[in-house]
């Protein structure tokens, strides 16, 4: 498995954002969203949502990282 920074955007992307999707999810609704009566829809599309956002703007970071630090590519290795 290749490091963040040299993996196709669309893997870091997918990756990031199900994992932190799925873990912020499952943390909301047993802290929070339980006790609160919040429909369990409107809190399966905020986990998708807050995924999204997550994967898409750490996706963004590895390649402006990746960009400021002069990495070459990884078939360049």
């Amino acid at each position: 498995m290749r490091p963040p920074h040299y993996s196709k955007p669309l893997n870091a992307f997918v990756l990031n954002g199900l994992y932190f999707g799925v873990i912020w999810g499952v943390l909301m609704w047993f802290l929070f969203w339980s006790h609160s009566n919040v429909p369990p829809l409107l809190a399966m599309g905020s986990s998708i949502l807050v995924g999204l956002l997550f994967g898409g703007f750490m996706n963004l970071y590895y390649r402006v990282s990746a960009h400021k630090h002069n990495l070459t590519p990884w078939d360049e290795l």
